[in-house]
């Protein structure tokens, strides 16, 4: 009897190892849980208790520390529905930073600041209710954010994201594949997901599951060859376009 009580003591406290609202010991491909709670594998929702997203980050950067938020960044498990413009115009955007004139790691300030007057797809994410107390508002993910998604989790190095090679189109296609199974949900189509910064005058940043892109033309690297909205080749950051939004938050 006394042993199985010692089993038993030992099954529950096995239970409670992977269970944290001490977001302190958090680790990169953690699930989030909107209630604080994070695992090393995804549970099954509860009436209070729900999957918000993954850490693709442990490391703090400034604006985050700034907004008092000072664990990491969770991309959500799910797309913000529908298909949204960047901008209303194809033109340069008053107020709003080129790429290399802002760190990128201000995502929240370019989604929330800059771009929200007009951006249809800025506003969806201001407007997407907020996934739990204990994090930010939603913001369009940056460059450096999407490929800390594609290298953390899809463990894609940034040398092998142009590689035209069998070496780099395997890694691209295995990064792809651990992205769906690991967070699921991602479109793969010619939409893509836009991202938060404008590229020179006329276009904008967009991320796709093997990498990104900041306009560019058509290329044919294997599974990267890129088309425009219309299905020819051509070029692709028209702002205008609609396109998919995967969000990101801090916490």
């Amino acid at each position: 009897m006394s042993r199985m009580i010692s089993i038993i003591v030992l099954i529950i406290m096995s239970t409670h190892v992977t269970f944290s609202r001490n977001f302190d010991n958090v680790r990169i491909g953690d699930y989030i849980y909107n209630d604080g709670s994070h695992y090393r594998r995804k549970l099954e929702d509860s009436k209070n208790s729900k999957c918000i997203g993954v850490v693709i980050s442990v490391t703090p950067n400034a604006e985050q520390l700034e907004m008092g938020y000072t664990h990491g960044i969770i991309v959500l498990l799910e797309d913000i529905p529908g298909l949204y413009q960047w901008w209303p115009q194809n033109e340069s955007v008053p107020g709003v930073p080129d790429a290399s004139s802002v760190p990128e790691e201000n995502a929240y300030a370019y989604t929330h600041k800059y771009l929200a007057p007009l951006s249809e797809a800025a506003k969806a994410c201001v407007n997407y209710p907020k996934v739990g107390s204990l994090f930010s508002k939603c913001f369009i993910p940056t460059e450096s954010m999407w490929n800390l998604m594609l290298e953390n989790i899809g463990l894609l190095t940034a040398k092998l994201m142009d590689v035209n090679t069998d070496i780099g189109i395997d890694a691209r296609k295995t990064c792809a594949a651990r992205l769906q199974y690991l967070i699921g949900g991602f479109k793969e189509d010619r939409y893509d997901y836009w991202l938060a910064q404008q590229f020179g005058s006329y276009s904008a940043y967009f991320g796709h599951l093997k990498g990104t892109n900041n306009g560019g033309y058509y290329d044919s690297y294997d599974c990267r060859g890129r088309y425009t909205l219309d299905g020819n080749p051509g070029y692709l950051g028209n702002r205008t376009h609609r396109r998919r939004l995967r969000a990101m938050c801090y916490f």
